[in-house]
């Protein structure tokens, strides 16, 4: 009996990675951490894995639906006064049109593209989406992208036009993200790093979706098209 159990080898791996993970968070360039800021980082570790394979959140419509992909929707302002999104003509420029918010009315309604992801037809929270208005009786589809640097403005401004139709292309990769527990969003251009969509207001007092500069954050709910 004494030689079955005496015989078992002894384990290689340091108790220390068995059963903790402080020796992942704390080590010699990481030594003078607070015990606060080791709880955080553990705690954090533990929600990563603990969601791992989890799909974001689907956003909702104003009656509580989710929005899907191929569909027309209709995005509108929580701002007041404040209207939908549409088209609007940016003459001797080399793009088709800015994306400009109304001060009334739906505007032109728009449809989402996931790009055939495994996460199927649902549009979900922040994840890339190619966005273009709908095509209707007077114009083709208009896809969002960022196109080159407005000097005169010192800002980057959505447009839209027809798409390159490469897959590879990242100036067109936007993420809808949750404002707020009331059901508003906002947009977000994302081809690596994120940034922030807002509204500039032009001196005409056209009010473009821009990166920078904008005169207030931009959020938005979003309507069936009937």
């Amino acid at each position: 009996m004494a030689r079955d159990i005496l015989a078992v080898p002894v384990s290689t791996v340091a108790s220390e990675a068995a059963f903790s993970t402080g020796g992942h968070v704390l080590y010699a360039f990481r030594s003078s951490l607070s015990a606060k800021i080791v709880q955080s980082l553990i705690c954090a570790q533990d929600c990563a894995e603990a969601n791992d394979g989890v799909s974001p959140d689907p956003v909702l419509d104003v009656d509580g639906n989710e929005l899907k992909t191929g569909t027309n929707y209709y995005v509108l302002s929580t701002f007041r006064p404040g209207g939908g999104l549409s088209l609007y003509p940016l003459p001797n420029k080399n793009i088709t049109s800015a994306v400009a918010q109304l001060v009334f009315g739906q505007g032109l309604p728009v449809v989402f593209d996931n790009g055939g992801t495994d996460l199927g037809e649902v549009v979900r929270e922040s994840t890339d989406l190619t966005i273009s208005f709908a095509p209707g009786m007077l114009f083709s589809p208009a896809e969002w992208k960022v196109v080159g640097y407005d000097e005169a403005a010192e800002n980057h401004f959505v447009v839209a036009g027809e798409s390159d139709g490469d897959e590879s292309t990242v100036n067109n990769r936007f993420q809808i993200r949750k404002n707020s527990s009331l059901g508003d969003y906002r947009f977000f251009f994302c081809p690596k790093d994120c940034s922030d969509v807002g509204i500039y207001v032009e001196d005409d007092g056209i009010r473009r979706l821009a990166l920078e500069h904008y005169f207030f954050s931009s959020t938005f709910m979003f309507k069936a098209a009937c």
